[in-house]
């Protein structure tokens, strides 16, 4: 995760995010990630599973 942040920082990128599924949440808040969920999102991500969260890492 250090050089794949590096380089979106080098690219201008201001975050990261992705969606934590199969009971990964901890790890990715281990790497530096937080929850970001909302309704319309819960609503969305419904077909990844019960589990699913939208999670963002800021890079600055």
């Amino acid at each position: 995760m250090p050089l794949l942040a590096d380089i979106a920082r080098s690219e201008g990128y201001r975050s990261m995010s992705l969606v934590s599924v199969n009971g990964s949440r901890g790890f990715w808040e281990r790497q530096g990630f937080s929850v970001r969920m909302d309704e319309w999102l819960s609503a969305k991500l419904a077909s990844y599973g019960e589990d699913a969260v939208y999670m963002e890492r800021s890079l600055t």
